[in-house]
């Protein structure tokens, strides 16, 4: 087995590196005074969100090229929300064929952001399914989200 990175990879372990280096500060970002929209549309920009997708999802890449922008971005604290954002919305919408497909394209472009709410006000754990009070009612030719998310 060949556990080396092939050229493209090497090219997006250093640009992500690079880019965390120059441009991402954790001290400023923890005292919140850094520019997440910035970083974020950077990251976007430079392809480190569609990389973090495989391309069955919509992204642009695949494990290892997601292992790699993760690696990077713990190394450097990143604050952004990377797994829950991308790569966890991403899989599950992907899933939903050609609507959420448009969707990821979205995500991976950075135009916009998606969060998965699972857990309510109240909940120890996003397992205390009892107390689960948020609704999904059918509203015309959509549906319509009763309930709060925390």
């Amino acid at each position: 087995m060949n556990f080396e990175f092939n050229q493209d990879q090497q090219l997006l372990q250093e640009t992500v590196v690079r880019f965390l280096e120059r441009e991402y500060d954790y001290r400023l970002a923890i005292a919140g005074e850094g520019d997440s929209g910035g970083v974020w549309d950077k990251l976007a920009e430079l392809g480190m969100l569609g990389a973090l997708l495989g391309e069955n999802e919509g992204g642009l890449g695949g494990p290892v090229e997601a292992m790699i922008v993760m690696e990077a971005s713990g190394e450097a604290l990143l604050l952004e929300p990377l797994i829950g954002q991308v790569i966890v919305a991403g899989t599950i919408l992907a899933a939903a064929g050609e609507s959420g497909g448009r969707q990821v394209e979205a995500i991976v472009t950075g135009a916009s952001r998606v969060v998965l709410a699972t857990i309510e006000a109240g909940m120890m754990s996003p397992f205390d399914h009892d107390l689960i009070e948020t609704r999904l009612t059918r509203e015309g030719n959509g549906f319509r989200l009763h309930g709060l998310k925390a």
